[in-house]
């Protein structure tokens, strides 16, 4: 933890400590904020090893070596290794991001996203696009609670959401339009009771 706060002074952003206790296991969907970069080991290497040496440019190109191969820890400290050379490194900020995105869920990169926004301004919309992303693909499996956890985790006036929310609640007024059975009257003396063919063709709505 060490190196973290040595970085944490040279890059002068405030609040990171909160978010770095990172849980390598969890996976979330790909995004790739900008074009992937070179660097990933070749067949064989055991790992990349950190070298102080390293200029800002060349220890982001670790960080998306790292991050393509989903080793999270190792991805963080590379861009914060980046952002203590160079402050102003915007593609090492968005690696840092998106790194804890993929390590410790979307809500936690958001709040990280919004104390870097004074230095880089894109980077809160930068996680809403994903987060849209993420949740288009839990509505396009059917996983609607899955993608109402992901939206319940961020503030109901993020405008930003606006539209992911309202796609989930019209996929939701659907699914319970086809679940409701089509009632009829013309049984039992007017009891109000669903016909085969009635509930049948309401499945097919």
């Amino acid at each position: 933890m060490s190196k973290f706060f040595v970085c944490l002074i040279g890059v002068s952003f405030f609040g990171l400590t909160s978010h770095l206790g990172a849980d390598a296991g969890r996976q979330l969907r790909d995004f790739r904020p900008i074009a992937p970069i070179g660097g990933v080991a070749g067949e064989g290497e055991t790992g990349l090893v950190p070298h102080p040496s390293r200029d800002s440019r060349q220890a982001t190109k670790m960080g998306w070596a790292y991050f393509d191969r989903e080793q999270w820890d190792e991805a963080r400290e590379w861009f914060l290794e980046a952002l203590g050379r160079n402050a102003e490194n915007t593609e090492a900020a968005e690696g840092l991001v998106m790194t804890i995105y993929r390590a410790e869920g979307a809500r936690v990169a958001y709040d990280l996203s919004r104390e870097l926004e004074p230095k880089v301004s894109w980077l809160p919309r930068m996680v809403m696009e994903a987060v849209e992303g993420e949740v288009k693909g839990y509505l396009g499996e059917g996983k609607l609670e899955e993608a109402n956890r992901l939206l319940a985790s961020f503030p109901a006036d993020e405008k930003a959401l606006e539209a992911p929310r309202a796609d989930l609640e019209e996929m939701r007024s659907r699914l319970s339009d086809r679940a409701r059975p089509v009632r009829s009257t013309a049984h039992d003396g007017g009891a109000d009771l669903p016909t085969a063919v009635e509930y049948a063709l309401s499945q097919l709505e």
